[in-house]
């Protein structure tokens, strides 16, 4: 065979073989062409005899909805919406224990939840966990069971108590090619504009961490003195200035927390 021929298919086969090699990382440069959001909010928790109704859960999803339904937003449109008993804990339990979040909470891009949130050692919880209602009965979805990011989801942002006051282990154990975990590590009162406001922001090309900084500052209606809210960005360096999808740039998928720890950090806000 001639000596050019030879040259030109190991030439052709060495872009083959970078290409399957680069399509194994980077994987967010690859999402984006079809972007959801889930919207997963609790307000009724008329089982839970120590835990008072949220009304302005319903109006935060509602918000999310109106701003992120098809012909709202560039590119997006409403993955999974569930209210109140509709939202179960398989929606966030990882596939590998028996959960569906492959067909939920980790297949959408952007994930919403608003409703209570557990620390614990409180009502009966022995996690940090989302508080649920359904099948009339008590449910805790807990984050030891959480492995998001490892199918499609990047931003998982979340309206409820103290879901990021555990260690940087404790939330790196659910980041496995998550993008950034938005949060509070102490109390925080539900408003009815929240989702509207963060909408607006994200919609504006605000990052992610600052558009969820700016919404906990805005909507907040009270200062407790001495005891300061705290807002929470888990994320890495790379992703600490997302856009969502169409409004901006958006970092290559990170490796799992478990892989590389040194590059996550937690960002804190102070409402004071």
């Amino acid at each position: 065979m001639d000596i050019r021929k030879i040259l030109c298919i190991f030439f052709a086969l060495s872009l083959v073989m970078l290409n399957m090699e680069n399509s194994k990382i980077a994987l967010a440069d690859t999402d984006g062409n079809s972007c959801d959001v889930g919207i997963a909010v609790v307000g009724n928790y008329s089982y839970w005899n120590d835990l008072k109704n949220l009304n302005a859960s319903t109006q935060i999803g509602d918000s999310i909805y109106k701003a992120f339904k098809p012909g709202s937003a560039k590119k997006w449109k409403i993955g999974f919406r569930s209210y109140d008993a509709m939202v179960d804990v398989n929606t966030f339990k990882g596939k590998s224990l028996g959960g569906s979040d492959h067909l939920y909470a980790d297949n959408v891009d952007l994930l919403i939840y608003a409703g209570h949130g557990l620390t614990p050692g409180a009502h009966g919880a022995n996690d940090y966990s989302l508080a649920l209602c359904y099948n009339k009965k008590k449910y805790r979805a807990k984050q030891s069971e959480m492995y998001l990011g490892n199918k499609d989801l990047e931003w998982f942002i979340t309206f409820t108590c103290n879901f990021c006051k555990g260690s940087m282990s404790q939330l790196g154990h659910m980041a496995k090619g998550l993008h950034a975990l938005c949060g509070f590590s102490t109390g925080v009162i539900l408003t009815s504009d929240m989702g509207t406001v963060l909408s607006a922001k994200l919609k504006k090309g605000v990052s992610v961490k600052e558009a969820f900084f700016a919404t906990a500052k805005e909507t907040q209606p009270w200062r407790d003195k001495g005891n300061p809210r705290i807002a929470n960005v888990f994320t890495t360096k790379s992703c600490a200035n997302d856009r969502i999808w169409g409004y901006g740039n958006v970092a290559s998928d990170p490796k799992p927390y478990s892989s590389d720890p040194t590059k996550y950090v937690k960002y804190a806000y102070k409402i004071s």
